[in-house]
């Protein structure tokens, strides 16, 4: 069910504009000051939303759209919160050249140099500069417009924060062995399934981690979860 929340987060904001939902593949770059960082440890391990802004110095669109990321760098914590604008030089350009660029076009955010030994070009196909790709943290990607960063941003912490605030709910889990009852807390939860047509098809006390002892037909189905605070409880599941 997190799963797929997730995956509809990102389909929402990328179908808005045409787009593919990929998976990130995991890369590490090292900064001007030697220390390496890489997208998976350090960011979307860390529940962070990524932003890559690829780009090359004397690439007139990529100076033309240092206004914009700075005002998403200033936005959303300046790298220090939930996201975080990683500039990258899709060529192999000294540091010398990536802090004229900085210096000439005011960026406040930082720009990361490559190696002979990076790989990120390769993985994310970055050809043409500049080219922007958002990663949520469950590592679910996809390229955008400039104007469309921020939506895109918005969308990955929104989706981000229900599955947190998801986690200490009750709730139904569907694998291929049937549907399971997953909660924070230990003790019994009165659980309800309903069909579509609104008749109850399923109803007992049940603990945490329990297989339930239902085999429903493949379709969508509402559950009603009541805990022994007297909590309630409601959402779909597939099957």
């Amino acid at each position: 069910m997190r799963y797929i929340v997730l995956i509809a987060g990102l389909l929402l904001a990328a179908s808005l504009h045409g787009q593919k939902i990929d998976i990130a593949n995991d890369f590490g770059l090292i900064s001007e000051y030697g220390d390496t960082m890489y997208l998976q440890e350090d960011l979307l391990d860390q529940d962070k939303t990524v932003v890559l802004a690829f780009f090359r110095p004397y690439c007139a669109p990529c100076a033309d759209a240092v206004l914009t990321l700075n005002n998403i760098y200033n936005t959303y914590g300046q790298n220090t919160e939930n996201v975080y604008l990683w500039a990258i030089c899709n060529e192999l350009y000294p540091y010398s050249a990536i802090n004229q660029f900085e210096e000439d076009n005011s960026t406040e955010y930082d720009c990361w140099a490559l190696t002979e030994e990076d790989s990120v070009v390769d993985l994310y196909e970055v050809y043409l500069v500049p080219k922007y790709v958002v990663i949520c943290p469950n590592g679910l990607m996809s390229e955008f417009e400039l104007d469309s960063i921020s939506g895109a941003v918005d969308n990955c912490l929104l989706v981000n924060n229900q599955m947190s605030e998801a986690d200490n709910k009750p709730e139904l889990i569907s694998f291929a062995s049937g549907i399971h009852f997953r909660a924070s807390n230990n003790g019994h939860y009165d659980v309800k399934i309903y069909n579509l047509s609104g008749q109850l098809v399923f109803h007992d006390r049940v603990y945490n981690n329990t297989k339930l002892d239902f085999h429903p037909k493949h379709g969508i189905y509402m559950y009603h979860i009541s805990d022994r605070q007297g909590k309630h409880h409601s959402g779909r599941i597939f099957y």
